[in-house]
């Protein structure tokens, strides 16, 4: 199946459905509903929204009432895309909405991104009416605004030649896979992982800044074996077993000390800045 139609026709059961996660079984597409009338594409870093518009009675002809039908559905998609945005978990601690909510120019901005988003595609039903559908991705600008200039980063320069030393010594990690199914996590742009006492391996302090703006930390998927979770962690990718979740935290994923120590060594220190990391969670059917 093509993949946008499959987008689509998923995000019409999502879109019905009240459930937090939702899993696509021909093509291994994990879905968290951030909304009535929207979904976030974990693996691909997607943010899918519909709205529905009708023809008005007052329309002069059939060409002109459905012009007007598609107008009014893409206005409403674009206001659900602004509320699937917002409805994005950042951190543990905190969602879209609120950075969005004390920053008015980076609302701005936001807004600016929603009203160029790319329609994905539309349906005619036989009463006239129109359902639109509009997608945003990560990498379209989205979290190059919600995430502030400010916010620490690790120097490219270091990082790559560590990797060349690395290397060099035959110590090579492409990626790494955590496996987080029986968790209970949840995606998150930014979720830390950490050791079983508590020491922070993995976050925002270890990335490289161009790398994060275009799936977050972590790519979430279903599976192990999806296409985009091999095209993300490589040929040679570390696998690691969550152990659990940090207290009071429903994204912070917890590691036992020997993979802590690994991802903290130089050897697995360039995924961890390139965000080569995949983390493999439990969709609710």
């Amino acid at each position: 199946m093509n993949r946008i139609v499959a987008v689509l026709c998923i995000a019409c059961v999502c879109l019905l459905g009240c459930g937090a996660v939702v899993l696509a079984s021909d093509d291994d597409v994990s879905f968290v509903l951030a909304g009535a009338n929207g979904t976030i594409q974990w693996d691909d870093g997607i943010i899918l929204a519909k709205g529905t518009g009708v023809p008005p009675a007052g329309a002069l002809s059939m060409p002109q009432a459905q012009a007007m039908a598609v107008r009014a559905a893409t206005l409403e998609a674009r206001r659900n895309l602004l509320d699937t945005v917002r409805n994005i978990q950042i951190s543990g601690s905190e969602r879209a909405s609120e950075i969005l909510d004390r920053t008015p120019a980076m609302m701005k901005q936001v807004s600016g991104l929603i009203q160029n988003s790319k329609i994905a595609g539309r349906k005619v039903f036989p009463d006239g009416s129109v359902d639109v559908y509009v997608t945003l991705a990560f990498g379209d600008g989205v979290l190059e605004q919600l995430l502030p200039a400010a916010l620490p980063f690790t120097p490219a320069e270091p990082a790559a030649r560590e990797a060349h030393d690395n290397e060099a010594a035959g110590l090579r990690v492409t990626g790494v896979i955590i496996d987080a199914r029986g968790t209970g996590v949840t995606p998150a742009v930014l979720p830390r992982v950490l050791s079983s006492d508590g020491r922070i391996v993995y976050s925002l302090k270890q990335t490289m800044r161009g790398n994060v703006f275009s799936h977050g930390l972590a790519l979430y998927a279903a599976s192990p074996d999806a296409e985009q979770v091999q095209s993300m962690v490589g040929g040679s990718p570390l696998v690691v077993k969550a152990v659990g979740l940090a207290e009071n935290s429903v994204t912070d994923i917890v590691v036992d000390e020997a993979s802590a120590s690994f991802l903290a060594s130089a050897s697995g220190r360039l995924a961890l800045a390139q965000c080569r990391v995949a983390v493999i969670f439990d969709p609710v059917n």
